[in-house]
Protein backbone atom coordinates (compact mmCIF):
# COMPACT_ATOMS: atom_id res chain seq x y z
CA UNK A 1 0.00 0.00 0.00
CA UNK A 2 2.88 2.34 0.81
CA UNK A 3 4.43 1.66 -2.58
CA UNK A 4 1.13 2.38 -4.33
CA UNK A 5 0.75 5.64 -2.43
CA UNK A 6 4.31 6.63 -3.34
CA UNK A 7 3.63 5.97 -7.04
CA UNK A 8 0.40 7.97 -6.81
CA UNK A 9 2.16 10.96 -5.25
CA UNK A 10 4.96 10.83 -7.83
CA UNK A 11 2.47 10.75 -10.66
CA UNK A 12 0.42 13.62 -9.21
CA UNK A 13 3.20 15.50 -7.40
CA UNK A 14 2.00 18.97 -8.44
CA UNK A 15 -1.55 18.32 -7.25
CA UNK A 16 -0.17 16.85 -4.01
CA UNK A 17 1.84 20.03 -3.36
CA UNK A 18 -1.20 22.19 -4.05
CA UNK A 19 -3.38 20.08 -1.74
CA UNK A 20 -0.73 20.30 0.99
CA UNK A 21 -0.56 24.09 0.60
CA UNK A 22 -4.33 24.34 0.60
CA UNK A 23 -4.54 22.22 3.75
CA UNK A 24 -1.97 24.45 5.50
CA UNK A 25 -3.92 27.58 4.55
CA UNK A 26 -7.13 26.06 5.88
CA UNK A 27 -5.50 25.17 9.19
CA UNK A 28 -4.29 28.76 9.56
CA UNK A 29 -7.77 30.04 8.69
CA UNK A 30 -9.39 27.71 11.22
CA UNK A 31 -7.14 28.91 14.04
CA UNK A 32 -7.31 32.59 13.05
CA UNK A 33 -11.09 32.89 12.90
CA UNK A 34 -12.48 30.60 15.59
CA UNK A 35 -14.95 29.02 15.80
CA UNK A 36 -16.21 30.19 12.39
CA UNK A 37 -16.96 33.36 10.48
CA UNK A 38 -20.51 34.62 10.93
CA UNK A 39 -22.08 36.81 8.27
CA UNK A 40 -25.40 38.65 8.37
CA UNK A 41 -27.27 35.69 6.89
CA UNK A 42 -25.51 33.16 9.12
CA UNK A 43 -27.90 33.88 11.96
CA UNK A 44 -30.92 33.19 9.77
CA UNK A 45 -29.56 29.71 9.10
CA UNK A 46 -28.61 29.06 12.73
CA UNK A 47 -31.94 30.32 14.08
CA UNK A 48 -33.85 27.95 11.81
CA UNK A 49 -31.80 24.80 12.47
CA UNK A 50 -34.19 22.24 13.93
CA UNK A 51 -37.19 24.31 12.86
CA UNK A 52 -36.65 24.12 9.08
CA UNK A 53 -39.29 26.72 8.31
CA UNK A 54 -39.56 26.99 4.51
CA UNK A 55 -41.17 30.43 4.51
CA UNK A 56 -38.00 32.46 5.10
CA UNK A 57 -35.66 34.28 2.76
CA UNK A 58 -33.33 31.29 2.41
CA UNK A 59 -34.26 27.71 1.51
CA UNK A 60 -33.71 25.18 4.29
CA UNK A 61 -31.30 22.79 2.53
CA UNK A 62 -28.22 24.23 4.20
CA UNK A 63 -29.94 23.94 7.57
CA UNK A 64 -30.39 20.20 6.96
CA UNK A 65 -26.63 20.07 6.40
CA UNK A 66 -25.91 22.10 9.57
CA UNK A 67 -28.21 20.17 11.90
CA UNK A 68 -26.11 17.02 12.50
CA UNK A 69 -22.78 18.86 12.28
CA UNK A 70 -23.72 21.38 14.97
CA UNK A 71 -24.80 18.58 17.26
CA UNK A 72 -21.49 16.78 16.84
CA UNK A 73 -18.88 19.52 16.60
CA UNK A 74 -20.59 22.90 16.92
CA UNK A 75 -19.57 25.81 14.71
CA UNK A 76 -15.97 24.60 14.68
CA UNK A 77 -17.09 21.23 13.35
CA UNK A 78 -19.07 22.88 10.55
CA UNK A 79 -16.05 24.93 9.45
CA UNK A 80 -13.76 21.88 9.53
CA UNK A 81 -16.15 19.81 7.40
CA UNK A 82 -16.55 22.67 4.92
CA UNK A 83 -12.77 23.00 4.59
CA UNK A 84 -12.48 19.27 3.91
CA UNK A 85 -15.19 19.59 1.27
CA UNK A 86 -13.23 22.48 -0.25
CA UNK A 87 -10.16 20.24 -0.55
CA UNK A 88 -12.42 17.61 -2.08
CA UNK A 89 -13.69 20.15 -4.62
CA UNK A 90 -10.16 20.89 -5.80
CA UNK A 91 -9.32 17.20 -6.15
CA UNK A 92 -12.66 16.61 -7.87
CA UNK A 93 -11.91 19.26 -10.50
CA UNK A 94 -8.53 17.63 -11.18
CA UNK A 95 -9.98 14.14 -11.48
CA UNK A 96 -12.73 15.26 -13.85
CA UNK A 97 -10.28 17.03 -16.15
CA UNK A 98 -7.97 14.02 -16.18
CA UNK A 99 -10.99 11.92 -17.16
CA UNK A 100 -11.19 14.01 -20.34
CA UNK A 101 -7.49 13.64 -21.11
CA UNK A 102 -6.26 17.01 -19.87
CA UNK A 103 -2.52 16.97 -19.11
CA UNK A 104 -1.58 16.31 -15.50
CA UNK A 105 0.07 19.68 -14.87
CA UNK A 106 -2.76 21.61 -16.50
CA UNK A 107 -5.45 19.76 -14.52
CA UNK A 108 -3.52 20.50 -11.31
CA UNK A 109 -3.30 24.19 -12.16
CA UNK A 110 -7.05 24.23 -12.89
CA UNK A 111 -7.63 22.95 -9.33
CA UNK A 112 -5.32 25.60 -7.80
CA UNK A 113 -7.92 28.40 -7.51
CA UNK A 114 -10.22 26.15 -5.48
CA UNK A 115 -7.37 24.96 -3.28
CA UNK A 116 -5.55 28.27 -2.72
CA UNK A 117 -7.88 31.19 -3.39
CA UNK A 118 -8.47 33.32 -0.28
CA UNK A 119 -12.07 34.03 -1.27
CA UNK A 120 -12.70 30.28 -1.42
CA UNK A 121 -11.13 29.79 2.01
CA UNK A 122 -13.26 32.55 3.47
CA UNK A 123 -16.44 31.03 2.04
CA UNK A 124 -15.51 27.70 3.64
CA UNK A 125 -14.94 29.35 7.03
CA UNK A 126 -18.30 31.14 6.84
CA UNK A 127 -21.52 29.67 8.16
CA UNK A 128 -23.08 30.18 4.75
CA UNK A 129 -24.54 27.92 2.08
CA UNK A 130 -22.13 28.75 -0.76
CA UNK A 131 -19.73 25.85 -0.23
CA UNK A 132 -22.49 23.22 -0.14
CA UNK A 133 -23.95 24.77 -3.29
CA UNK A 134 -20.57 24.39 -5.04
CA UNK A 135 -20.32 20.74 -4.00
CA UNK A 136 -23.77 19.93 -5.36
CA UNK A 137 -23.01 21.63 -8.68
CA UNK A 138 -19.80 19.62 -9.09
CA UNK A 139 -21.71 16.40 -8.36
CA UNK A 140 -24.26 17.34 -11.05
CA UNK A 141 -21.44 18.04 -13.53
CA UNK A 142 -19.89 14.64 -12.74
CA UNK A 143 -23.20 12.89 -13.41
CA UNK A 144 -23.69 14.70 -16.70
CA UNK A 145 -20.14 14.17 -17.98
CA UNK A 146 -18.48 11.11 -16.47
CA UNK A 147 -20.06 8.35 -18.59
CA UNK A 148 -20.40 10.29 -21.82
CA UNK A 149 -23.76 11.54 -23.11
CA UNK A 150 -26.14 11.05 -20.18
CA UNK A 151 -28.87 8.44 -20.40
CA UNK A 152 -32.39 9.33 -19.18
CA UNK A 153 -31.73 7.68 -15.79
CA UNK A 154 -28.47 9.54 -15.23
CA UNK A 155 -30.00 12.80 -16.47
CA UNK A 156 -32.94 12.42 -14.08
CA UNK A 157 -30.51 11.84 -11.20
CA UNK A 158 -28.53 14.93 -12.21
CA UNK A 159 -31.78 16.89 -12.30
CA UNK A 160 -32.50 15.74 -8.75
CA UNK A 161 -29.05 16.93 -7.60
CA UNK A 162 -29.63 20.31 -9.25
CA UNK A 163 -32.95 20.48 -7.40
CA UNK A 164 -31.08 19.89 -4.14
CA UNK A 165 -28.87 22.85 -5.04
CA UNK A 166 -32.03 24.97 -5.35
CA UNK A 167 -32.98 23.92 -1.81
CA UNK A 168 -29.60 25.28 -0.72
CA UNK A 169 -29.55 28.45 -2.82
CA UNK A 170 -32.57 29.44 -4.85
CA UNK A 171 -30.38 30.91 -7.61
CA UNK A 172 -29.87 27.27 -8.64
CA UNK A 173 -33.24 27.49 -10.40
CA UNK A 174 -31.53 29.09 -13.41
CA UNK A 175 -29.05 26.23 -13.83
CA UNK A 176 -31.57 23.76 -15.22
CA UNK A 177 -31.53 25.68 -18.53
CA UNK A 178 -27.81 25.26 -19.38
CA UNK A 179 -27.95 21.70 -18.02
CA UNK A 180 -30.87 20.83 -20.29
CA UNK A 181 -29.13 22.44 -23.27
CA UNK A 182 -25.98 20.42 -22.55
CA UNK A 183 -27.90 17.14 -22.37
CA UNK A 184 -29.74 17.95 -25.59
CA UNK A 185 -26.55 18.74 -27.52
CA UNK A 186 -24.26 16.23 -25.78
CA UNK A 187 -23.69 14.32 -29.05
CA UNK A 188 -23.57 17.36 -31.31
CA UNK A 189 -25.97 18.97 -33.73
CA UNK A 190 -26.36 15.72 -35.69
CA UNK A 191 -26.73 12.98 -33.06
CA UNK A 192 -25.79 9.55 -34.46
CA UNK A 193 -28.78 7.84 -32.87
CA UNK A 194 -31.20 10.59 -33.83
CA UNK A 195 -32.83 13.20 -31.64
CA UNK A 196 -35.18 10.90 -29.75
CA UNK A 197 -32.63 9.65 -27.15
CA UNK A 198 -31.42 13.19 -26.55
CA UNK A 199 -34.95 14.50 -26.13
CA UNK A 200 -35.77 11.69 -23.72
CA UNK A 201 -32.67 12.42 -21.64
CA UNK A 202 -33.40 16.14 -21.64
CA UNK A 203 -36.99 15.51 -20.60
CA UNK A 204 -35.78 13.20 -17.83
CA UNK A 205 -33.44 15.87 -16.46
CA UNK A 206 -36.17 18.50 -16.50
CA UNK A 207 -38.68 16.07 -14.97
CA UNK A 208 -36.29 15.00 -12.18
CA UNK A 209 -35.50 18.61 -11.44
CA UNK A 210 -39.09 19.80 -11.62
CA UNK A 211 -40.50 16.98 -9.49
CA UNK A 212 -38.04 17.57 -6.63
CA UNK A 213 -38.50 21.34 -6.72
CA UNK A 214 -42.29 20.90 -6.80
CA UNK A 215 -42.18 18.68 -3.71
CA UNK A 216 -40.17 21.33 -1.86
CA UNK A 217 -42.52 24.11 -3.00
CA UNK A 218 -45.52 22.09 -1.77
CA UNK A 219 -43.73 21.58 1.53
CA UNK A 220 -43.47 25.36 1.78
CA UNK A 221 -47.14 25.77 0.96
CA UNK A 222 -48.25 23.26 3.59
CA UNK A 223 -45.91 24.32 6.41
CA UNK A 224 -45.57 28.05 5.81
CA UNK A 225 -48.46 28.88 3.50
CA UNK A 226 -45.94 29.99 0.88
CA UNK A 227 -45.57 28.08 -2.39
CA UNK A 228 -41.99 28.59 -3.49
CA UNK A 229 -38.31 27.84 -2.81
CA UNK A 230 -37.33 30.84 -0.71
CA UNK A 231 -36.89 34.53 -1.20
CA UNK A 232 -38.23 37.66 0.42
CA UNK A 233 -41.67 37.22 -1.12
CA UNK A 234 -41.44 40.66 -2.63
CA UNK A 235 -39.55 40.06 -5.85
CA UNK A 236 -36.12 39.49 -4.34
CA UNK A 237 -33.09 40.58 -6.36
CA UNK A 238 -35.31 41.45 -9.30
CA UNK A 239 -37.08 44.05 -7.16
CA UNK A 240 -33.67 45.52 -6.29
CA UNK A 241 -32.84 45.79 -9.99
CA UNK A 242 -36.24 47.27 -10.78
CA UNK A 243 -35.89 49.88 -8.02
CA UNK A 244 -32.54 51.06 -9.37
CA UNK A 245 -33.73 51.64 -12.96
CA UNK A 246 -37.45 52.39 -12.57
CA UNK A 247 -38.86 55.53 -14.20
CA UNK A 248 -41.41 55.99 -11.46
CA UNK A 249 -43.03 59.10 -12.94
CA UNK A 250 -43.68 57.36 -16.27
CA UNK A 251 -45.33 54.22 -14.86
CA UNK A 252 -48.99 53.73 -13.98
CA UNK A 253 -48.53 52.90 -10.30
CA UNK A 254 -50.89 52.35 -7.42
CA UNK A 255 -50.44 54.37 -4.24
CA UNK A 256 -48.56 51.52 -2.55
CA UNK A 257 -46.29 51.02 -5.57
CA UNK A 258 -45.53 54.76 -5.66
CA UNK A 259 -44.42 54.63 -2.03
CA UNK A 260 -42.03 51.77 -2.80
CA UNK A 261 -40.68 53.27 -6.03
CA UNK A 262 -37.56 55.29 -5.08
CA UNK A 263 -37.68 59.06 -5.48
CA UNK A 264 -33.87 59.46 -5.50
CA UNK A 265 -32.23 60.45 -8.82
CA UNK A 266 -30.98 57.50 -10.84
CA UNK A 267 -27.32 58.32 -10.23
CA UNK A 268 -27.99 58.15 -6.47
CA UNK A 269 -29.83 54.83 -6.85
CA UNK A 270 -26.93 53.38 -8.84
CA UNK A 271 -24.56 54.40 -6.08
CA UNK A 272 -26.78 52.83 -3.38
CA UNK A 273 -27.03 49.66 -5.43
CA UNK A 274 -29.32 46.67 -5.76
CA UNK A 275 -28.47 45.29 -2.33
CA UNK A 276 -29.69 48.46 -0.62
CA UNK A 277 -33.14 48.37 -2.21
CA UNK A 278 -33.35 44.59 -1.93
CA UNK A 279 -33.19 44.81 1.87
CA UNK A 280 -34.73 48.26 2.44
CA UNK A 281 -38.20 46.92 3.21
CA UNK A 282 -36.94 43.91 5.15
CA UNK A 283 -36.29 46.33 8.03
CA UNK A 284 -39.42 46.54 10.18
CA UNK A 285 -38.64 50.12 11.27
CA UNK A 286 -38.67 51.29 7.63
CA UNK A 287 -42.05 49.69 7.02
CA UNK A 288 -43.50 51.17 10.23
CA UNK A 289 -42.11 54.67 9.70
CA UNK A 290 -42.38 55.10 5.93
CA UNK A 291 -45.49 53.18 4.89
CA UNK A 292 -49.15 53.41 5.94
CA UNK A 293 -50.35 50.80 8.38
CA UNK A 294 -51.62 47.65 6.70
CA UNK A 295 -49.53 48.02 3.53
CA UNK A 296 -48.87 44.64 1.89
CA UNK A 297 -45.21 45.28 1.15
CA UNK A 298 -44.55 41.97 -0.62
CA UNK A 299 -47.52 42.34 -2.94
CA UNK A 300 -46.57 45.94 -3.78
CA UNK A 301 -42.97 44.91 -4.48
CA UNK A 302 -44.06 42.10 -6.79
CA UNK A 303 -46.48 44.24 -8.74
CA UNK A 304 -44.00 47.12 -9.03
CA UNK A 305 -41.29 44.73 -10.22
CA UNK A 306 -43.63 43.26 -12.83
CA UNK A 307 -44.51 46.71 -14.20
CA UNK A 308 -40.88 47.82 -14.41
CA UNK A 309 -39.82 44.60 -16.16
CA UNK A 310 -42.60 44.95 -18.75
CA UNK A 311 -42.01 48.66 -19.31
CA UNK A 312 -38.17 48.66 -19.20
CA UNK A 313 -37.02 45.18 -20.26
CA UNK A 314 -33.79 46.43 -21.85
CA UNK A 315 -32.75 48.26 -18.68
CA UNK A 316 -33.28 45.11 -16.61
CA UNK A 317 -31.56 42.84 -19.15
CA UNK A 318 -28.64 45.26 -19.47
CA UNK A 319 -28.06 45.22 -15.72
CA UNK A 320 -28.17 41.42 -15.63
CA UNK A 321 -25.71 41.20 -18.55
CA UNK A 322 -23.25 43.63 -16.95
CA UNK A 323 -23.26 41.74 -13.68
CA UNK A 324 -22.87 38.43 -15.54
CA UNK A 325 -19.76 39.69 -17.34
CA UNK A 326 -18.20 40.72 -14.01
CA UNK A 327 -17.97 37.06 -13.11
CA UNK A 328 -15.38 36.57 -15.86
CA UNK A 329 -13.17 39.53 -14.98
CA UNK A 330 -9.46 38.59 -14.62
CA UNK A 331 -9.33 40.33 -11.23
CA UNK A 332 -11.86 40.99 -8.50
CA UNK A 333 -13.68 44.12 -9.57
CA UNK A 334 -16.06 46.40 -7.76
CA UNK A 335 -18.12 49.09 -9.41
CA UNK A 336 -20.48 51.70 -8.02
CA UNK A 337 -23.43 50.08 -6.28
CA UNK A 338 -21.82 46.67 -5.81
CA UNK A 339 -21.81 44.92 -2.44
CA UNK A 340 -18.42 45.86 -0.89
CA UNK A 341 -15.75 43.32 -1.72
CA UNK A 342 -14.25 43.52 1.75
CA UNK A 343 -17.21 41.52 3.05
CA UNK A 344 -15.64 38.53 1.33
CA UNK A 345 -12.05 39.27 2.34
CA UNK A 346 -10.18 38.26 5.47
CA UNK A 347 -9.88 41.10 8.00
CA UNK A 348 -7.07 41.88 10.44
CA UNK A 349 -9.58 41.67 13.27
CA UNK A 350 -12.72 39.60 13.65
CA UNK A 351 -15.15 41.13 11.11
CA UNK A 352 -18.39 42.70 12.26
CA UNK A 353 -21.40 43.26 10.03
CA UNK A 354 -23.50 44.85 12.78
CA UNK A 355 -22.88 46.72 16.05
CA UNK A 356 -20.52 45.24 18.59
CA UNK A 357 -22.96 42.63 19.80
CA UNK A 358 -22.16 39.85 22.19
CA UNK A 359 -24.69 37.12 21.63
CA UNK A 360 -25.54 34.12 23.76
CA UNK A 361 -27.02 31.68 21.24
CA UNK A 362 -29.74 29.13 21.91
CA UNK A 363 -29.90 29.67 25.66
CA UNK A 364 -32.85 28.90 27.90
CA UNK A 365 -34.01 32.37 28.90
CA UNK A 366 -35.50 33.35 32.24
CA UNK A 367 -36.41 37.01 31.90
CA UNK A 368 -37.71 37.68 35.42
CA UNK A 369 -41.28 38.24 34.24
CA UNK A 370 -42.62 35.13 35.94
CA UNK A 371 -43.43 33.52 32.58
CA UNK A 372 -42.02 30.09 31.71
CA UNK A 373 -38.51 29.95 30.26
CA UNK A 374 -38.04 29.97 26.50
CA UNK A 375 -35.25 29.34 24.02
CA UNK A 376 -33.61 32.40 22.50
CA UNK A 377 -30.63 34.73 22.23
CA UNK A 378 -29.31 37.65 24.25
CA UNK A 379 -27.50 40.49 22.48
CA UNK A 380 -25.37 42.98 24.40
CA UNK A 381 -24.01 46.28 23.08
CA UNK A 382 -21.36 47.64 25.40
CA UNK A 383 -22.64 46.95 28.90
CA UNK A 384 -26.35 47.00 28.04
CA UNK A 385 -28.72 44.25 27.02
CA UNK A 386 -29.85 45.30 23.54
CA UNK A 387 -32.14 42.49 22.42
CA UNK A 388 -33.68 39.33 23.85
CA UNK A 389 -35.36 36.62 21.79
CA UNK A 390 -34.34 35.82 18.22
CA UNK A 391 -31.49 38.23 17.51
CA UNK A 392 -31.02 39.40 13.92
CA UNK A 393 -27.73 40.56 12.46
CA UNK A 394 -24.17 39.48 13.07
CA UNK A 395 -22.02 39.60 16.16
CA UNK A 396 -18.48 40.42 17.23
CA UNK A 397 -18.42 37.37 19.46
CA UNK A 398 -20.81 34.45 19.80
CA UNK A 399 -20.95 32.17 22.82
CA UNK A 400 -22.75 28.86 22.39
CA UNK A 401 -24.94 28.62 25.52
CA UNK A 402 -26.88 25.59 24.32
CA UNK A 403 -28.04 23.63 27.38
CA UNK A 404 -27.38 26.52 29.75
CA UNK A 405 -29.78 28.92 31.45
CA UNK A 406 -29.35 32.67 30.96
CA UNK A 407 -31.26 35.14 33.08
CA UNK A 408 -30.82 38.64 31.63
CA UNK A 409 -32.31 41.50 33.59
CA UNK A 410 -33.53 40.08 36.91
CA UNK A 411 -34.38 43.12 39.08
CA UNK A 412 -34.48 42.70 42.85
CA UNK A 413 -36.52 45.75 43.80
CA UNK A 414 -36.53 45.20 47.56
CA UNK A 415 -33.09 44.80 49.15
CA UNK A 416 -31.18 46.14 52.13
CA UNK A 417 -27.77 45.92 50.49
CA UNK A 418 -26.90 49.53 51.46
CA UNK A 419 -24.07 48.57 53.78
CA UNK A 420 -22.88 45.40 52.00
CA UNK A 421 -22.23 47.27 48.77
CA UNK A 422 -19.48 49.20 50.57
CA UNK A 423 -17.38 46.04 51.15
CA UNK A 424 -18.89 43.87 48.41
CA UNK A 425 -19.41 46.23 45.44
CA UNK A 426 -20.40 43.33 43.11
CA UNK A 427 -23.20 42.27 45.46
CA UNK A 428 -22.07 38.69 44.89
CA UNK A 429 -24.92 37.12 46.82
CA UNK A 430 -27.27 38.60 44.22
CA UNK A 431 -25.38 38.52 40.92
CA UNK A 432 -24.37 34.90 41.44
CA UNK A 433 -28.09 34.10 41.29
CA UNK A 434 -28.74 35.98 38.07
CA UNK A 435 -29.75 39.38 39.51
CA UNK A 436 -28.44 42.21 37.33
CA UNK A 437 -30.12 45.16 39.08
CA UNK A 438 -30.98 45.69 42.74
CA UNK A 439 -32.62 48.59 44.56
CA UNK A 440 -31.51 49.45 48.12
CA UNK A 441 -32.86 52.14 50.45
CA UNK A 442 -36.16 50.39 51.21
CA UNK A 443 -38.43 50.51 54.28
CA UNK A 444 -37.26 54.01 55.14
CA UNK A 445 -33.75 52.72 55.90
CA UNK A 446 -30.68 54.20 54.25
CA UNK A 447 -27.11 54.96 55.18
CA UNK A 448 -27.16 58.30 53.45
CA UNK A 449 -27.60 61.13 53.82
CA UNK A 450 -26.48 60.94 57.43
CA UNK A 451 -25.12 63.61 59.81
CA UNK A 452 -22.24 62.48 62.06
CA UNK A 453 -24.38 62.83 65.16
CA UNK A 454 -27.02 60.50 63.65
CA UNK A 455 -24.72 57.57 62.81
CA UNK A 456 -25.49 55.53 65.95
CA UNK A 457 -29.22 55.92 65.40
CA UNK A 458 -28.87 54.67 61.79
CA UNK A 459 -26.70 51.75 62.93
CA UNK A 460 -29.27 50.88 65.57
CA UNK A 461 -32.04 50.84 62.97
CA UNK A 462 -30.15 48.39 60.75
CA UNK A 463 -29.31 46.23 63.77
CA UNK A 464 -32.95 46.04 64.87
CA UNK A 465 -34.63 45.71 61.46
CA UNK A 466 -32.00 43.74 59.49
CA UNK A 467 -30.16 41.94 62.32
CA UNK A 468 -26.82 43.28 61.11
CA UNK A 469 -23.93 43.23 63.63
CA UNK A 470 -23.26 46.75 64.86
CA UNK A 471 -19.48 46.18 64.86
CA UNK A 472 -19.52 45.39 61.11
CA UNK A 473 -21.45 48.59 60.40
CA UNK A 474 -19.09 50.73 62.46
CA UNK A 475 -15.91 49.32 60.96
CA UNK A 476 -16.84 48.61 57.34
CA UNK A 477 -19.01 51.61 56.45
CA UNK A 478 -16.92 54.50 55.22
CA UNK A 479 -18.89 57.25 56.84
Amino acid sequence: MTAALTRLLRRHWLLALLVLAGLALRIVTQFAYRPALLYIDSFRYLDDVGVFHPGGINPVGYEWFLWPLLGIGGLTGVAVVQHLLGIGLGIGVHVLLRRFGVREWLAALAAAPVLLDAYQLQIEQLIMSDLLFQVLLLIAVYLLCWWGPPTPKVAALAGGVLALSVMVRSVGLTLVLPAALFVLLATGLRPRGGWRPRLLATGALVAGFGAAVLVYALYGAVVAGKFGVGGSGGGGVLFGRAAVVAHCDELDLTREEQLLCPDEPHEVRERLGIDFYLHLWDVAANVENLLPEGTDVNAAQRSLTRKVVLAQPLDIAGGVARDFVKGFAPTRTQTVGDVPLDRWQFQLDYPMFAPDWYVREWAELYDGSGLPSRMGDVAVIGDRIAEVGRVSGSAHRVVDADGLAVAPGFIDFHTHMDAQLLWDPLATSSCFHGVTTLIPGNCGLSLAPCHPQDRENVIGSFVRVEAMPSQVLREAVKW
